[in-house]
């Protein structure tokens, strides 16, 4: 599903508003948008892997599983929060669970921890977006 593209191109779409016709709204709700991938959330995780004081450690990612690393590659956000259930894994998880609970971090959940460029693109321009010039 990659409910955290959602939140990561809302972000990016939100400073492009505020390239367009100036709103500091606009800038103060994406940065909220990037608090909430980076640890601001339900589960206070950071959904980008080692970015943070809780980083998510296990992304559906086959180099970061086939490596001798113990930590996965650093920058990949996670797919985030599912509510579909599509695989084994996240099917174990508590039929009850509001949506914004259906999150475990595993490898073989790929439905939740999946990683893909363009759901790192959007946050890429989020953070480029929201830097201070120089």
């Amino acid at each position: 599903m990659g409910s955290n593209a959602v939140v990561a191109n809302y972000g990016m779409q939100l400073l492009v508003a505020n390239a367009l016709q100036s709103n500091p709204r606009y800038v103060e709700t994406a940065l909220e948008n990037l608090h909430y991938l980076l640890g601001r959330n339900t589960f206070s995780l950071s959904f980008v892997t080692q970015l943070g004081a809780n980083p998510f450690r296990h992304p559906h990612h086959r180099p970061s599983g086939a490596d001798n690393n113990p930590e996965p590659w650093p920058g990949l956000l996670s797919g985030g929060p599912n509510h579909s259930r599509q695989d084994p894994t996240m099917q174990k998880l508590p039929a009850n669970l509001p949506p914004a609970k259906m999150y475990i971090d595993d490898q073989a959940a790929y439905a939740a921890n999946e990683v893909a460029i363009n759901w790192n693109a959007p946050l890429v321009f989020l953070l480029a977006g929201v830097l201070p010039a120089k």
